[in-house]
């Protein structure tokens, strides 16, 4: 069905969904063959994705599907594969990240409205706001779209009820496929507590751990000291400052800072002895 389903998905898009919904003869099928074929599934059109609320299998679960099988029929060995796919929701002590849903747009839209004096000097996208709940609650379905076809993955970060909204954040794809950018925004009530370091130190292990990328990047304006420091506490390098490459929210030139981790200096860094525990979207455990 994957065979079919990506050689022909373009032309039936009835077969695709077939393929997302198998749950049978997987395991004939080799880790590297699946992997490759759902590659091209992940790639096509988001119309022929699942929509926000059909609850079928999406790329990366049939993918997990048959890699937990490989890894039954090896348990006992040192082959034993470990469960992948996207990390859809990341938890940390205090903290959940996930992906947005259309539905968090409500809330989405106060927190940022409320803290907008605060979030304008730093954040470009803030310079745009407000905007309609109409026009948020598009833009949250573009970041999932994007999120489960694996373009950009931006999240929400909640307390550790899930319910509260305490900012936003994101693994952006900016660079190249082998980087990541991580981004972060607090709202100012919960400001100072170290949200944001403990938020970009689990999107670090993530990048490293789970997506398996070579460097990543933070970037900020040099006067945003609290941003730096949050780069300065996960082992991040100053590598170098881009002179007047942007304009801030009065229409100025302003310069950015470059802040990068290698993935062979990660070890060592504060950031990799971060508490944290990943999940796919079918809830299963990666990291």
């Amino acid at each position: 069905i994957l065979r079919r389903a990506f050689d022909a998905s373009m032309r039936d898009p009835e077969l695709l969904a077939e393929a997302k919904k198998a749950k049978f003869a997987i395991s004939a099928v080799s880790g590297e063959e699946v992997e490759g074929l759902l590659g091209g599934i992940a790639n096509l059109p988001a119309e022929l994705m699942a929509s926000d609320h059909q609850e079928d299998l999406c790329a990366q679960e049939v993918a997990d599907t048959a890699f937990r099988e490989r890894g039954e029929r090896r348990q006992g060995t040192r082959h034993m594969a470990r469960p992948s796919g996207l990390a859809y929701s990341i938890h940390t002590p205090r903290l959940i990240l996930r992906c947005w849903h259309p539905t968090d747009a409500n809330l989405l839209q106060r927190a940022i409205n409320d803290n907008l004096d605060y979030l304008r000097p730093w954040m470009d996208w803030a310079r745009q706001e407000p905007e309609s709940l109409e026009m948020k609650t598009e833009r949250l379905r573009r970041f999932r779209d994007d999120f489960l076809s694996r373009r950009d993955f931006v999240y929400g970060i909640f307390g550790a009820g899930g319910v509260h909204i305490i900012g936003g954040t994101g693994l952006h794809t900016r660079e190249s496929k082998d980087a990541r950018e991580i981004g972060y925004w607090i709202s100012q009530p919960y400001a100072n507590n170290g949200l944001a370091t403990e938020s970009a130190a689990a999107l670090t292990r993530v990048a490293f751990e789970v997506n398996r990328v070579e460097r990543i990047e933070i970037r900020c304006d040099p006067r945003n000291r609290a941003s730096a420091r949050v780069a300065e506490k996960l082992g991040f390098t100053h590598r170098s400052t881009l002179y007047g490459n942007k304009t801030d929210a009065e229409g100025r030139l302003r310069d950015t800072m470059v802040w990068s981790l290698d993935s062979a200096d990660y070890a060592g860094s504060p950031a990799s002895t971060a508490s944290v525990a990943a999940y796919n979207r079918s809830k299963i455990q990666i990291l």
